[in-house]
C-alpha cells in the first residue's frame, strides 16, 4: 500500500516536473526566436556599416545576451526550488516508511511471543479429553 503511494507520488511529481519543463523550454524558445529576429535586424543594419547601426547592434545584442543570462538564473533558481520541494517530500516519504516498518517489525516480535507462549501453555496444560 505504501509503495503504491510512493510509486504514485514519484509518478505525479515527474509529470509536474515535466510540464514545468516543457513550458520553460517553451518560453526559452519564444525568446531565442525574438532575439534571433533583432539580432538579423542588427546585422542588416550592421552591413550598411554605419557607427550608429554597429552600435545599435552590439547594445542590443548585449541586452538580449543579459536578458538570457537572467533567464537561465530564474530557471535555475526554480530548479533548484523543485529539487528542494522534492527532496523534502522523499524525506518525509522515507520517515513515514520507516515508521511503518518500525510498526511492521513490532508487531512480527509480538506475534512471535504470543506464538511461542501459547505454544509453551498448550505444551504445559494438560489437554482436554486426556
Amino acid at each position: 500500500m505504501a509503495e503504491e503511494n510512493t510509486r504514485q507520488l514519484k509518478t505525479a511529481i515527474g509529470l509536474e516536473n515535466l510540464k514545468g519543463l516543457g513550458d520553460t523550454l517553451k518560453q526559452f524558445k519564444e525568446a531565442k526566436d525574438s532575439l534571433d529576429e533583432v539580432l538579423q535586424t542588427a546585422s542588416e543594419l550592421a552591413k550598411e556599416n554605419s557607427p550608429l547601426g554597429r552600435a545599435l547592434a552590439r547594445l542590443i545584442e548585449a541586452q538580449g545576451l543579459q536578458a538570457l543570462n537572467e533567464g537561465n538564473i530564474n530557471v535555475s533558481e526554480e530548479v533548484r526550488k523543485k529539487m528542494a520541494e522534492e527532496l523534502t517530500d522523499k524525506t518525509k516519504t522515507i520517515e513515514e516508511l520507516e515508521a511503518e516498518n518500525k510498526g511492521l517489525k513490532e508487531d512480527k516480535v509480538i506475534s512471535e511471543v504470543t506464538s511461542k507462549f501459547t505454544a509453551e501453555l498448550d505444551r504445559r496444560l494438560p489437554q482436554p479429553g486426556k
